[in-house]
């Protein structure tokens, strides 16, 4: 399940005459337990009792080159073929873990990643007459993340999980964060949840925006809505006012997304100018590097024509359609009505761009534009 090996360990057994209710004993220690999923991990761990009767687990495991401490314990009862077995982790501080994707090796994250706050939490398995079920749970206490993609701050929250193959947890989990950036800056983020089959189902939530506001709710089949209001087109296309642009108005409207396991994937929905604004953009440059990142021209050859109608325009009409895992890769379709009045004599122009996770996040645009 943990896609783990063990090497290096020291296994040693035998008998306590002088306690007859435990006579045999089997300790492992010193072994390197790795995997996918976990990260290194040294094993002290002892099976004592009957072999026909009753058997109990004590033990640790210890984080090799991180402070992790995990406490482990069962027992198994041979007559009844059930038992449990328990692994706490004790508080871990962030902060004396030099970086923190050592932890996660199967999370995917970029490193470095530096934290701050503590983690603390639990799981525990049972097996009844070939039955396996497992619960847990974590608590974060003022955590804060930072790493070159992803940047967590004041992150709170306690998930119980009443499952663990697939995850599932009671309704109503909570958490809240003062700031998350990845792809999109979010701020104020509130959201309550339930895991169900491994993935999320949101139940609702709130969280500021690109100056606006945007109310999570659930939708059917396990999806959910976003009710977005007030957000300022300039913060909207961060990668566009880094490479030059004036963007003038607000927006609003509803998304709508589902969750692919614990990633938000938007797949329908727009946001609409509020009314008429402006859209100015000059190449002070001189060179490439005044390029708009939208209308790269890799991407587009007739990017001179497109630049010289922004350079100047008036929209009457803006939509801003975002599609996919808005967290890490968003893409979106922009759609523009106006004029310009110094291209082609004022004639209307119609626009139909589309854009990657470079034209809605600063850092994306600025990593391309070297």
């Amino acid at each position: 399940m943990l896609d783990a090996h063990l090497d290096g360990a020291h296994l040693s057994a035998g008998f306590d005459r002088t306690h007859r209710g435990s006579p045999w004993q089997v300790t492992l220690e010193g072994g390197r337990v790795q995997g996918t999923v976990l990260p290194p991990l040294a094993l002290a761990v002892t099976l004592s009792g009957d072999p026909g009767g009753t058997l109990s687990l004590a033990g640790q495991a210890r984080g090799l080159g991180t402070p992790l401490v995990l406490g482990l314990s069962g027992h198994w009862t041979a007559a009844d073929q059930r038992g449990e077995a328990a692994a706490v982790l004790e508080p871990l501080v962030l902060s004396a873990v030099p970086d923190l994707t050592q932890l996660l090796p199967g999370a995917g994250l970029a490193a470095p990643m530096s934290g701050q706050g503590t983690v603390a939490g639990g799981a525990r398995l049972s097996w009844d007459q070939g039955r396996l079920t497992g619960s847990g749970e974590l608590r974060a206490d003022g955590v804060s993340l930072a790493g070159p993609r992803l940047f967590i701050d004041g992150l709170e929250g306690h998930v119980t999980l009443d499952g663990l193959f697939p995850l599932h947890s009671p309704p109503a989990q909570r958490l809240k964060a003062k700031a998350i950036g990845a792809a999109l800056a979010m701020g104020d983020v509130g959201v309550e949840f339930q895991l169900a089959d491994g993935r999320m189902q949101l139940q609702g939530g709130d969280l500021a925006w690109a100056g606006g506001h945007v109310h999570l709710a659930p939708d059917d089949g396990g999806g959910f809505s976003a009710t977005v209001s007030g957000v300022d087109l300039a913060q909207v296309l961060p990668g566009w006012s880094a490479a030059g642009y004036t963007l003038q108005g607000t927006l609003g409207g509803r998304l709508l997304g589902r969750f692919d396991g614990l990633t938000p994937v938007l797949t329908y929905g727009g946001l609409e100018a509020d009314g008429p604004g402006h859209i100015g953009y000059t190449d002070m440059s001189g060179g490439a590097a005044g390029i708009p990142v939208v209308l790269n021209p890799d991407h587009n050859g007739k990017v001179a024509l497109v630049t010289r109608a922004l350079a100047d325009y008036a929209y009457q009409a803006l939509t801003v359609q975002p599609t996919g895992p808005i967290l890490t890769d968003p893409r979106a379709r922009l759609l523009l009505r106006g004029v310009n009045p110094e291209f082609y004599g004022g004639y209307p122009v119609d626009l139909d761009l589309e854009l990657d996770a470079g034209d809605l996040s600063a850092v994306g645009a600025q990593y391309r534009r070297r």
